[in-house]
């Protein structure tokens, strides 16, 4: 556990009648533990200058900084653990203020825009991630198609499946489906990735790929009342329970 202190100071020394009737600065400093000291006040946008301080950080400003700070510091992190090499950062991050369903103000969105300047190392479109996205997506439309076969009022409603043979689909899905799993094991037994991750166990998550692929092809067979196949493996629980896992192997082998 880490402790992160600041302190808000505000003085105001006029009258207190003029305090009364809200005619006071709200401008006010903030001073964090390192000792750097910030001049602070509302947005003018919700408070009028002379007020506010309009060359001062306002809370929604300094809002919007900490969503983009966080982000860079762990875009760098990964980058430095990719091999990646980074020259410079910018985001002109925009945060939007409106009102919620009881009329009170909130910082509702942050969008982020960095723009990164690389050095000689500099990210590439995977082959394995281009590989693995055209055989996936392969994948799931052959399923879509599979499933809409097994259902007498969707063959009635769409011509177009009459050109399809259920028997002929079959093996190909399949093929469809362990072809990216062999896609894959090749990159999490690849030394590069191994280095990158800096795990020798990632081949060991190769399990939840195959519980994937095959609980796909159970639902494309057994969800006949389901709009789709891919509509029933985002609210299946083993399915939801295999990626679950998954992601937990993923980040115990990176920071544990």
């Amino acid at each position: 556990m880490t402790v992160h202190e600041a302190t808000v100071r505000w003085r105001f020394d006029g009258e207190p009648r003029a305090f009364r009737q809200g005619q006071y600065s709200r401008a006010h400093t903030w001073t964090f533990d390192g000792g750097l000291c910030l001049p602070a006040s509302p947005s003018p946008a919700v408070v009028k200058p002379p007020h506010s301080d309009p060359s001062a950080v306002d809370p929604e400003e300094a809002f919007v900084a900490s969503v983009s700070s966080c982000h860079m510091l762990t875009f760098l992190y990964l980058a430095h653990r990719r091999g990646f090499e980074v020259r410079g950062y910018e985001d002109r991050a925009l945060g939007t203020m409106t009102k919620n369903e009881r009329g009170v103000p909130w910082v509702s969105r942050v969008v982020l825009r960095p723009h990164v300047t690389y050095g000689s190392r500099a990210p590439s479109a995977s082959l394995y991630l281009v590989l693995a996205t055209f055989f996936l997506a392969s994948f799931l439309g052959l399923g879509k198609r599979l499933h809409e076969l097994g259902q007498l009022r969707a063959t009635e409603r769409r011509s177009v499946l009459a050109r399809y043979d259920e028997r002929v689909l079959r093996p190909f899905l399949l093929v469809f489906g362990l072809v990216p799993v062999g896609i894959y094991v090749s990159y999490v037994i690849d030394p590069e990735t191994q280095e990158t991750f800096g795990s020798a166990w990632l081949p060991a998550t190769t399990v939840f790929a195959v519980i994937g692929v095959f609980r796909f092809l159970h639902l494309v067979k057994s969800e006949r009342d389901a709009e789709g196949p891919t509509e029933a493996m985002l609210r299946d629980p083993i399915f939801i329970a295999n990626f679950v896992l998954w992601a937990a192997s993923i980040l115990l082998m990176l920071y544990a």
